[in-house]
Formats: C-alpha cells, sequence, structure tokens
C-alpha cells in the first residue's frame, strides 16, 4: 500500500451530522471489485479479521448494497483506496462528504 492520507475539517461534520473520527467505531472500511491484483490481496489479508475492520469483496450494487457502502463509510475513520481503474481521490472525497 502506498500512503494513507487523513483528511479532516470539523465544519464539514457540523453541517452533515456526522462524527468525527475520533468518534467513529471502525478503524477501516474496503468494499470494491477484484479487477486488479492488490484488491484480491487485502481481502485476503484482512477480511473477517479484525473486529474493527470492515474489509469486503464487491457489494451488491442494488439500494441495501449501496446503503451498506455508505453507513460502514460514514462509520470508519479510514476508508482503503486500494488501486482499481479509478482515481482514488474519488473516494476519498466520498468519505469526507458521505
Amino acid at each position: 500500500m502506498r500512503v494513507i492520507y487523513s483528511l479532516f475539517d470539523a465544519r464539514l461534520y457540523s453541517t452533515l451530522g456526522e462524527k468525527s473520527p475520533s468518534e467513529r467505531k471502525i478503524l477501516a472500511f474496503f468494499a470494491g471489485s477484484m479487477h486488479i491484483y492488490l484488491r484480491p490481496i487485502v481481502v485476503q489479508i484482512w477480511e473477517n479479521k479484525e473486529p474493527d475492520m470492515k474489509i469486503f469483496g464487491p457489494l451488491p450494487r442494488d439500494r441495501d448494497g449501496k446503503k451498506k457502502y455508505r453507513e460502514h463509510m460514514k462509520s470508519s475513520r479510514f476508508c482503503i483506496c486500494a488501486r482499481g481503474y479509478e482515481v482514488h481521490t474519488p473516494r476519498v472525497v466520498e468519505a469526507i462528504i458521505n
């Protein structure tokens, strides 16, 4: 893995009603497709191994799957942005805004 960036601006949470990172119960979250060599390794190493880490392969793309993804992201201090087809930046922004 490369570098972990932690972005926090208390002003965002006052308008969104979210908990600050120190109040979130999940240490790290990852869910995604297994289209690049690194992603299956992340899942193999951490899935169901640490109680404070929520690591999944692909979640269903239905309404419930998307809701679960958002809720895990909102409850996590860190979102693991494993290399993939997409740029890393949208996930970091998604983690802050959602």
